[in-house]
């Protein structure tokens, strides 16, 4: 059985379609309806599977009922124990706690559990209104309210995510959507991360392959061997359009010596893995120069973590910038924006602002973000 999940609503409840063969079930439809029927689309629903009647999972029942005429199966229609819809065959158990009627899925089959609010991530589900009937939209809880996480952390915490839409999520318990200017704190004071001390580490560098209407960039960047900093060395742009790889590849070239003889060797060269022949050819070109240096298949991690990540080591002081030497990444920083049509928190990508710089920044050091989180975790 394959299993989607997709978060929606003000309280980014859990909205999961289950797949078999060709016919699927929608368990919690809470909201944002047109985002729901994109999710669907072109699946062949046999049923909508409720855990519950708060209105951040049933919110979008009434429009798929209607539009799709499908059947609804809840606390008052399935019996406890085996139930049977088409091709599906689930255990109904009662688990009443959340609310009166609560009840869990269990797929003994893929052994998964679908408990909706009755469980949490990592801890119990509310349990304290079960007789009530009062309103969820009146419940509100900050990461103060929780009283076993430690001070400590908590502050921590609070200072990564400072001034970012993260801080109005994680901390305040807001639901709102990420706009405007992604990274305020270089945009505000970038003279607090622009240093000529250099820090200690090993470098890479990355390069992202320009096209129609983009530019060709590279970004050296040097990592502390306990992954507690990162410092960009140097950024550079160079025109796609008109340019030959005889130039480009001389700019590139160049650019690596500099860094070789300014700053010590180069453990990698992670490119843009979408342009095999220019890696190739690189690497080739690389050689012929007498530089021995390793040309890598960027990672390409999702915009929204490299976004996450950004702000955390900004917010704490983790990343600096060689004063004179990285211009071009500290301006595509600044001017970097949330895309606002977007469903997920990335950056406009339209030609206002260098993405290209961003993309060879994330490429140098992007190998390393499961080192660099583990260090936020336990420094």
């Amino acid at each position: 059985m394959k299993i989607s999940k997709i978060c929606v609503g003000e309280l980014q409840t859990n909205c999961y379609l289950l797949e078999k063969g060709n016919e699927a079930l929608l368990i919690d439809p809470g909201a944002e309806y047109k985002r729901l029927k994109k999710f669907i689309k072109g699946k062949n629903i046999v049923g909508i599977l409720l855990t519950h009647h708060h209105f951040d999972h049933i919110g979008c029942v009434n429009d798929l009922v209607n539009e799709y005429n499908l059947i609804v199966y809840d606390n008052n229609s399935l019996n406890e124990g085996i139930n049977n819809i088409s091709t599906f065959t689930f255990e109904v158990i009662k688990t009443y706690g959340h609310t009166m009627d609560s009840i869990s899925f269990y797929f003994s089959l893929d052994k998964v559990m679908f408990t909706g609010d009755f469980l949490f991530y990592d801890t119990i589900g509310r349990c304290d209104f079960i007789e009530s009937d009062i309103d969820i939209y009146c419940q509100h809880y900050t990461l103060f309210d929780n009283p076993f996480l430690p001070k400590e952390y908590v502050e921590q915490l609070c200072k990564e995510y400072a001034g970012t839409v993260y801080y109005n999520r994680y901390i305040l318990g807001q639901w709102c959507n990420a706009e405007g200017i992604i990274f305020s704190q270089i945009a505000d004071n970038s003279a607090r991360f622009i240093t000529d001390k250099l820090q200690n580490g090993f470098i890479s560098l990355g390069i992202d392959w320009g096209g129609n209407g983009s530019k060709h960039s590279i970004t050296a960047t040097r990592i502390s061997r306990d992954y507690s900093t990162v410092q960009v060395l140097k950024s550079d742009l160079m025109e796609a359009k008109g340019t030959d790889t005889k130039k480009i590849f001389k700019w590139i070239v160049s650019f690596v010596k500099e860094i070789i003889t300014t700053y010590g060797s180069i453990v990698g060269i992670y490119c843009d893995s979408a342009e095999q022949v220019l890696n190739n050819s690189l690497s080739s070109e690389l050689i012929t120069n007498g530089l021995h240096i390793p040309i890598l298949n960027s990672v390409k991690t999702e915009i929204t973590s490299r976004i996450e990540m950004y702000n955390i080591l900004l917010n704490t002081d983790r990343l600096t910038f060689l004063k004179d030497k990285t211009k071009t990444i500290i301006e595509a920083l600044q001017t970097a924006l949330y895309d606002e049509k977007a469903d997920k928190d990335v950056w406009l990508d339209d030609g206002t602002s260098d993405i290209d710089s961003l993309d060879s920044f994330t490429y140098s050091f992007e190998y390393w973000f499961p080192q660099l989180s583990v260090f936020r975790h336990f420094s």
